[in-house]
């Protein structure tokens, strides 16, 4: 059975100023709608977790598709909650998650971790050089006990995926976009001009310190 694939889209972007999620790509989508690209080769059904008291605007595709979003429930608030939400989402025991905010990650890493989903039986995650991931990679209904005792618990990311195979990337696919300095037309977002014709048209944002 194929996985469901989900982008974790529910960040404060304290750093960035604004909601990250909602940045606009040159595709003429937000970030979190264009990663929905890294599961294509993999996932039927592809999806957005968002937080309750995030502001919404539509979510939609190149093709003005409304894009479904599931939302986190629970008081908690820990990085692994996004993947309890997947959970209760999905039809398939397997899931798939990445944060939203890791533009240069292609399709071919999440097709790469899922062909490698049997090195363990609660599923795998990402790694470079130095750490592993635990938002990115795919997991199996069968980790979920150990997922709730993980942010019940306060545990760390990393202590969760402890038990995990890691599946190593190229530290370059794995650059996270925390400062509006990093936000540049050759990494894939709108220009300026392009932002001043089209801003707010879909609900997008920009940080006012940014020069890109």
């Amino acid at each position: 059975m194929k996985p469901v694939g989900f982008v974790l889209a529910g960040g404060s972007g304290r750093r960035m100023g604004v909601d990250k999620a909602r940045l606009p790509m040159n595709t003429g989508v937000c970030l979190a709608v264009w990663m929905r690209r890294v599961f294509v080769d993999v996932c039927d059904s592809i999806s957005l977790i968002r937080r309750l008291e995030q502001t919404e605007n539509p979510w939609n595709d190149e093709q003005g598709h409304r894009v479904s979003v599931f939302v986190e429930t629970s008081v908690i608030r820990h990085p692994l909650m996004g993947l309890i939400t997947a959970f209760q989402a999905s039809s398939s025991p397997w899931v798939g998650i990445v944060p939203c905010d890791v533009p240069f990650l292609p399709a071919e890493a999440m097709t790469s971790l899922w062909e490698q989903r049997s090195l363990a039986a609660g599923g795998v995650v990402a790694s470079d050089h130095s750490r592993p991931h635990p938002l990115i990679g795919f997991f199996h209904r069968s980790i979920l006990p150990r997922v709730v005792q993980a942010t019940e618990g306060g545990w760390r990311c990393d202590e969760f995926a402890e038990v995990l195979p890691n599946v190593r990337l190229p530290n370059s696919w794995l650059v996270n976009i925390n400062e509006p300095e990093q936000l540049t037309n050759e990494a894939g977002f709108m220009t300026i001009r392009e932002q001043r014709e089209r801003l707010g048209v879909q609900g997008w944002v920009w940080p006012q310190r940014s020069t890109a």
